[in-house]
């Protein structure tokens, strides 16, 4: 068996190394999340942003939002997705959206709002939050 030593490297980059400029942007389903959840938790509740990665031409979006989890019950979760998408993204479930942040800060490097929010699954005990991001 021979190992093929030329195989290109870029396919095995992190998305955070592959310097995706992450803008902040809504499509028409999730502004109503947006918005549902700023006037029902507060401001800074709910975050997507939109990046095209030119090493592989591929569009993404990231997700930091309001969810329901297995384990945590109502929590925060952080995901990403490639571009179409008709699933959800794949991510991680955390009991405070700032751990949400971090996690997509360090994984992705999307943008940490200022000041950062202190939403806690706590504070979601009287939100609604359908099953699907």
């Amino acid at each position: 068996m021979t190992y093929n030593h030329s195989l290109k490297k870029e396919a095995f980059k992190r998305i955070k190394d592959r310097h995706i400029a992450w803008k902040e942007k809504y499509t028409k389903r999730s502004y109503h999340l947006k918005r549902k959840y700023t006037r029902e938790l507060g401001p800074n509740s709910y975050f997507r942003w939109e990046g095209h990665d030119y090493t592989t031409d591929s569009d993404y979006y990231v997700l930091v939002a309001p969810s329901m989890s297995e384990e945590y019950g109502k929590a925060f979760f952080a995901g990403i997705r490639k571009m179409p998408a008709t699933y959800s993204p794949s991510g991680k479930y955390f009991r405070t959206i700032r751990e949400a942040l971090r996690y997509a800060y360090d994984r992705w490097d999307v943008r940490m709002p200022i000041p950062l929010p202190t939403w806690t699954s706590n504070s979601l005990k009287n939100i609604e939050i359908s099953e699907k991001i």
